[in-house]
C-alpha cells in the first residue's frame, strides 16, 4: 500500500493545522524557497509521524531528544494543549480513486488512543491489524513492528542508518524470520518453530555438559551403574529406617501437627483482635480521664446558665445540680470502659 495523505489535526476545534499529499514516483521533502536554514524544519519530526503511525509506542520521541534526555517543551505543551492526533491514509493505488483504503489515526497526547478506520484498538491489536493490512500477516509472525523498521528509516530514539541489522535487541533467530518472510525463503511460522527448538536443543546439551562436569561422569554406562547403586543403598536405608519407628504412626503425628499448627494460627487471630479492642477500648478510657481532669472556667459556664435560666423559667435545677450530673456522666464512662477492658 502507498501513502496517500498525512495530517496533524487539532482535536479540540477539529481543524486540520498541517496536510502533505504524496504522489506516485519521489516524494521530496524541503523547507521553503525564502527560508535561510535547510535544517531544523521538522523533516525528521515528519519521519517520526510517520513512525508513531506505524505503531511505535514511546510518542514522546516526537519532542523528546533520548540523546540529551531534553524536551522541546513549546510543541510538548502545543500537543497537550490542542490534543493533537495525527491521521494517515493509505491506499492501493495513488492514481485510482478506487481500490482498498485504510485510514489510520494516533493521538500523540498522554493516554491518548489508537484508531484504525475509526476503530479504536489498543497499541497490541493496533499493530497486528497493520500487520494483516501492509503484510498479509495474520498470525503475527513475524511481529510488524519487525516488519516495518526494514522500511520507515528513523527510529523515535534517533536516526537509523543500518541496513540489515535494523532491530534493536533482536537475535540472529528473529532475523532470519523477518528476511526469509521478506524474500519469500521459507514460512516464519517455521522459522519460529525451528529456532524455538533450537533454543531448547542447547539448553538441554548445556543442561547435560553442566551435570557431567558436576559428577564428573562422561561414560553412560557408569552413570547406570551409580543409580543402580543409589537405589540398592535407598532399600537398604529405607529398611534401616522402617526398624526405627513406624511409617503410619509418623503420618498421623504430621497430620496431629498440621491440625495443632491450624488451632494455633486461629487463636493467634484471635488474641490480636482482641488485643486490638483493649487498645481501642483504653484509648476511649484515657480520653474520658482526660476530659474529667479538664477544669472548665465555671465562671463563664455559671453565666452562660444564668443567662440561659433567664429566659427559660421553668428550669427548676441550679448550676451545681449541671456540674454534678456532667461529673457523674464522666465516672459513668469511666466506669464503663473499665469494665469493658476487665
Amino acid at each position: 500500500m502507498f501513502i496517500k495523505s498525512l495530517r496533524i489535526c487539532n482535536t479540540v476545534t477539529g481543524a486540520i493545522m498541517r496536510e502533505t499529499s504524496f504522489h506516485k514516483g519521489v516524494n521530496l521533502i524541503v523547507d521553503t524557497e525564502s527560508s535561510s536554514r535547510h535544517n531544523k524544519v521538522g523533516k525528521t519530526t515528519f519521519l517520526k509521524l510517520i513512525d508513531v503511525l506505524m505503531g511505535a509506542k514511546n510518542k514522546k520521541g516526537i519532542y523528546k531528544d533520548h540523546e540529551t534526555n531534553t524536551e522541546t517543551t513549546a510543541l510538548r505543551d502545543l500537543i497537550n494543549e490542542k490534543r493533537i492526533a495525527v491521521k494517515m491514509t493509505l491506499v492501493e493505488n495513488l492514481e485510482s480513486p478506487h481500490g482498498k483504503t485504510v485510514e489510520l489515526k494516533v493521538d500523540l497526547f498522554p493516554k491518548g488512543h489508537y484508531y484504525i478506520n475509526n476503530e479504536r484498538l489498543t497499541i497490541t491489536e493496533y499493530q497486528k491489524k497493520l500487520n494483516n493490512f501492509l503484510f498479509g500477516i495474520s498470525n503475527n509472525t513475524p511481529t510488524f513492528r519487525q516488519l516495518i523498521n526494514s522500511f520507515v528509516r528513523i527510529s523515535l530514539r534517533g536516526d537509523n542508518s543500518t541496513f540489515l541489522r535494523n532491530l534493536t535487541r533482536a537475535d540472529f533467530a528473529t532475523y532470519r524470520c523477518v528476511y526469509n518472510f521478506l524474500f519469500n525463503i521459507s514460512d516464519p511460522l517455521l522459522d519460529k518453530k525451528l529456532s524455538q527448538l533450537n533454543t531448547e536443543l542447547n539448553h538441554a546439551r548445556e543442561s547435560l555438559r553442566e551435570y557431567k562436569r558436576v559428577n564428573t561422569i562422561d561414560d553412560i554406562e557408569q552413570q547406570r551403574q551409580i543409580l543402580s547403586a543409589l537405589k540398592s543403598e535407598y532399600a537398604r536405608t529405607k529398611v534401616q529406617t522402617d526398624n526405627i519407628f513406624n511409617p503410619n504412626e509418623y503420618q498421623n503425628n504430621k497430620d496431629k501437627i498440621a491440625s495443632v499448627r491450624t488451632e494455633y494460627t486461629k487463636l493467634t487471630d484471635q488474641l490480636s483482635e482482641v488485643n486490638y479492642r483493649i487498645e481501642q477500648i483504653q484509648s476511649a478510657l484515657k480520653d474520658a480521664q482526660t476530659e474529667k481532669n479538664r477544669q472548665a472556667d465555671l465562671n463563664l459556664s455559671r453565666r452562660f446558665f444564668d443567662e440561659v435560666c433567664s429566659k427559660i423559667p421553668d428550669i427548676n435545677k441550679t448550676f451545681e445540680d449541671m456540674v454534678r450530673f456532667n461529673n457523674k456522666l464522666c465516672d459513668n464512662k469511666i466506669s464503663y470502659f473499665n469494665d469493658r477492658v476487665k
